[in-house]
């Protein structure tokens, strides 16, 4: 199905974002069984994408065949107006864990997206035209982290191969939140995701797959900018946004536990996503009726 025209656009042609999903992640989580995307994280990745086409530019998707085969099945492929690429599957190293590593297909995905361009997560929903807050500085992202040592600790709790050389790095400096981050500098850009992967690559010994991966994202990101003398522009800080005080952003990641908890907020998140998108873009109806696990929430 071709992408519709989204009426009253405003975004900039230019300002390019892109979407990863790699379906090995739910492989290793849930071997033997057929390959499904949860209806909030579906319902999120809609708004995601269309959101963004609507107020700030183009978007695509990166993953790998199974993941293209499932978008294409539900009749969801035309939500990216830049198109869905199948590349995972050859850009990234079978000795990269899946359990351990699971958000490594954004950074391997990052190595062939030319800057300018914004790396946004499938749960992580823009409503507002950005504008200038990201195209003036060469790297923003939505907000800094704390150093909580359980989820950031030092290098010694990180175990890599013999041969792998650690980069001069500050561990002083605080993490990035990087569900959504926008990259203007192409320099910077190559030397962080060089370091992440060459990290990454070289943990095949990692056991915990919650403080190697926020390490090769979060931690390298900020370690990499201080390095490079790359100046970070934070969208937002934890207090507000834990304030309920801003209505651009919407990031579901630790409600989506909850979500699986309890089925009544679940039911609840998931008619005000499809509310949203029948209200905001009315050519989703057609594809939301179609799609037996997100037609009842209509």
């Amino acid at each position: 199905r071709p992408a519709p025209d989204l009426m009253g656009r405003r975004g900039d042609p230019d300002m390019k974002a892109f979407h990863t999903n790699w379906s090995k992640v739910f492989a290793v989580k849930h071997p033997n069984q057929p390959y499904e995307i949860e209806d909030f994280e579906l319902l999120t990745t809609m708004l995601s994408a269309l959101e963004w086409r609507k107020h700030n530019g183009s978007i695509r998707m990166v993953t790998d065949q199974t993941g293209y085969d499932y978008y294409k099945k539900l009749g969801l492929l035309w939500i990216w107006d830049d198109g869905v690429d199948n590349v995972l599957d050859h850009l990234i190293p079978a000795n990269v864990n899946p359990h351990v590593f699971w958000a490594a297909a954004k950074l391997y995905a990052l190595t062939y997206q030319p800057a300018p361009v914004v790396m946004m997560d499938t749960d992580f929903i823009v409503w507002n035209t950005l504008g200038d807050r990201i195209s003036a500085y060469p790297l923003s992202i939505i907000h800094r982290e704390e150093i909580n040592p359980t989820v950031y600790p030092q290098k010694l709790f990180l175990k890599t191969d013999d041969d792998y050389v650690w980069p001069e790095l500050d561990w002083d400096i605080a993490p990035c939140n990087t569900a959504f981050v926008c990259f203007h500098d192409p320099a910077f850009l190559a030397t962080y995701t060089q370091t992440s992967i060459q990290f990454m690559e070289h943990c095949t010994k990692a056991d915990d797959p919650l403080i190697y991966m926020v390490f090769a994202e979060q931690r390298m990101i900020s370690m990499c900018a201080q390095k490079t003398g790359t100046p970070i522009h934070e969208l937002d800080n934890l207090a507000h946004l834990f304030g309920n005080r801003q209505t651009d952003f919407t990031h579901t990641w630790g409600f989506k536990q909850q979500m699986r908890d309890n089925p009544r907020r679940r039911e609840q998140f998931c008619k005000r996503c499809a509310v949203r998108l029948v209200l905001d873009f009315p050519e989703t109806l057609e594809t939301l009726q179609k799609i037996p696990e997100l037609a009842k929430y209509l």
